[in-house]
């Protein structure tokens, strides 16, 4: 083969493998946390307030208008009333909080169904 097609070949395997190697970068993280954890929002745009554990410090997360709450994984969104009245229902419910690592904005929180 000729020596144009070699180089041509070394440039795009040069550029191929740099680009795998790219790094990735988490956006979201989440806390898996019970109920009895967390203090929710009394509106849309406010803090939700998490404690790990009782020594542990409180975590500070705000939501907005396009935070979206879920009870069980696969459903719809509903109304953040209607998410927190479930929640009361039961303290050792868990809820998943995703949030920006950025942003410290919560994106969605899922209340595990009940059962």
């Amino acid at each position: 083969m000729n020596r144009s097609f070699w180089i041509a070949l070394a440039a795009t395997a040069a550029l191929w493998s740099a680009g795998a190697q790219s790094a990735l970068r988490n956006i979201e993280n989440a806390y898996e946390i019970k109920v009895s954890q967390m203090l929710l929002p009394d509106s849309p745009t406010g803090q939700v307030i998490i404690r790990q554990c009782s020594s542990c410090k409180a975590v500070l997360l705000g939501t907005n208008a396009s935070t979206t709450y879920q009870i069980g994984l696969r459903s719809p969104p509903v109304p953040m009333a209607q998410f927190r009245a479930e929640a009361q229902k039961d303290g050792n419910r868990l809820v998943v909080v995703f949030y920006g690592i950025d942003s410290k904005v919560v994106t969605r929180m899922v209340l595990a169904v009940a059962g």
